[in-house]
């Protein structure tokens, strides 16, 4: 096909067709969105166009210019800004896509009594990634076992390769999960009372995770939780001077996190009151050697003999 035939072609189209025949040229000025500029036997032979002919001058045979970068683009590099931006745990695009996340990291649980976390710690920190939503079931199900050693970590041959986040927790929940019925742990709360030598801080502490477990089993209610710990918390304080200086705060505060802060003040006040007493000096008295105690003996009788011849002769 010649050059005539294809401008015929474009002619027709253009006069009877519902198309648009463009050049090269005119299509890259149109997808940079700058006007058109036509150069002079650019269109073809009978191409004919409602578009006025742009006037011939010295600048018209230049190329177009190239499209201007885009706005966020030039602002971020005017500032000396980064595509990403560290925020946390997790990355921010600033150019607009999906953030993206640093794997998370678990305590390590290799299921024995020496271990720095305890089941109840590791099973809180993977229950706070499943209800962030942030990972997949995938990523958070790899954190778990990377996290499991020694025995924890041999429970997982007996669960399938597919077993999702909650199949995992339900397993190691049956073998090293609370299994105390809610009377037990009660009554183990009762009794409980402040050893010797233990801060108002720990015995606190102590109190709460006995009846957070029965918390976790529903029998309770955050205000039941709440007064049940503020009146244990303060029956069971061993030291007297500290239990009667406290007994106001106990009256009138009615939270147990707000009284056991004010309880900790006020121990730490009688601490340092006991420390700035000035100690009693114990003096001793000389101990009376042997030969001095007769000495003294026979002074006395001597004494005796005279008071004896004195009431003889009277």
């Amino acid at each position: 096909m010649t050059e005539t035939d294809i401008a015929k072609m474009i002619a027709f189209l253009s006069k009877h067709g519902k198309y648009k025949v463009l050049t090269n040229e005119e299509y890259d000025l149109i997808s940079y969105g700058k006007p058109l500029i036509k150069k002079e036997g650019s269109i073809p032979i009978g191409y004919t166009t409602s578009t006025p002919k742009p006037p011939t001058d010295k600048f018209s045979s230049r190329p177009p210019p190239p499209p201007p970068p885009p706005f966020r683009k030039y602002y971020h590099d005017f500032l000396g800004l980064n595509d990403q931006v560290n925020l946390g745990n997790h990355t921010h695009d600033v150019t607009g896509n999906t953030p993206t996340y640093q794997r998370p990291r678990l305590p390590i649980f290799p299921g024995d009594a020496k271990s720095e976390a305890s089941f109840d710690m590791w099973k809180f920190e993977v229950k706070c990634l499943l209800r962030e939503n942030l990972y997949t079931e995938l990523i958070i199900v790899q954190c778990m076992r990377n996290s499991l050693k020694n025995q924890a970590r041999n429970t997982l041959l007996t669960l399938p390769e597919s077993a999702t986040p909650h199949n995992i927790l339900e397993k190691l929940e049956g073998i090293y999960g609370n299994v105390y019925s809610n009377e037990t742990l009660l009554q183990s709360f009762y009794i409980e009372k402040q050893d010797e030598g233990q801060s108002i801080a720990d015995y606190g502490m102590k109190l709460e995770g006995i009846l957070q477990k029965a918390y976790d089993k529903g029998e309770l209610t955050s205000e039941v939780r709440g007064d049940m710990l503020r009146t244990k918390f303060w029956s069971g304080i061993m030291d007297s001077a500290l239990k009667n200086a406290t007994r106001y705060k106990y009256d009138t505060i009615k939270n147990f996190d707000e009284l056991r802060k004010e309880v900790r003040a006020i121990e730490l006040e009688l601490q340092i009151s006991v420390a700035s007493k000035p100690k009693a000096t114990v003096t001793h008295q000389p101990v009376t050697a042997a030969s001095d105690m007769n000495v003294l003996i026979q002074k006395l009788d001597a004494f005796n003999k005279r008071l004896d011849n004195f009431e003889g002769e009277s």
